[in-house]
């Protein structure tokens, strides 16, 4: 029994396959989750474009580690997205990207992290109908076909652009970035999310 017992916690000791990973959410629209896209000149021909800036502290986590305050400045913990995809409605949706900004506030010099263009069915396949949008999803992870993950820090500033078709009024529209994260800490830091590998399942139908 003595034996049985030191196996098991040898067990427990062996890192996990993989991750827990954990939802986040970022409202371009100034935290309304749906609002009204026009313009001047009804029915003329027209991109919008709406933006919003933050740090990855005031995005919204609606779950994280129990023993993960996001308030804590003086924490080292840092995110690695796994997915990044907006979310927004057909018929005007047309791209969506979001950008981390290198110097300060400077807009001018970002690096892309996700872009997104929108792809709008034209037959009557299932998921492909007329008209029909599909939003593809950045994925990230250790697999050779998919780009590394990154890190970000709680208070790495972030700017995210939605472009749409605003030739027509359309309501009810959004503007959101969601996506699922791990949580990196530092070695002095408790982590019940460390890992060897990371495995990632990414289904698709055409």
């Amino acid at each position: 029994q003595q034996q049985e017992e030191s196996k098991n916690a040898e067990k427990k000791k062996e890192e996990a396959s993989h991750k827990n990973l954990y939802h986040w959410v970022f409202l371009i629209d100034s935290q309304v989750n749906d609002y009204e896209e026009d313009n001047d000149h009804y029915g003329t021909q027209s991109i919008g474009r709406l933006s919003a800036n933050l740090t990855v502290r005031e995005m919204g986590f609606q779950d994280m580690p129990r023993d993960f305050d996001i308030h804590d400045n003086t924490t080292t913990t840092k995110i690695v997205p796994i997915v990044m995809t907006p979310h927004c409605h057909a018929p005007s949706c047309v791209r969506m990207e979001l950008y981390r900004l290198n110097d300060d506030d400077n807009i001018d010099d970002p690096t892309l992290l996700c872009n997104v263009t929108v792809l709008y069915g034209n037959d009557t396949r299932v998921f492909n109908e007329r008209d029909y949008a599909a939003i593809p999803p950045c994925l990230f992870g250790d697999d050779p076909d998919l780009p590394l993950p990154f890190e970000l820090s709680l208070s790495t500033k972030l700017m995210a652009i939605k472009y749409f078709n605003n030739t027509y009024r359309h309501i009810g529209q959004m503007a959101q970035w969601t996506g699922l994260t791990t949580y990196r800490r530092d070695k002095n830091e408790n982590d019940d999310t460390s890992s060897s590998t990371t495995t990632i399942v990414a289904m698709t139908e055409k």
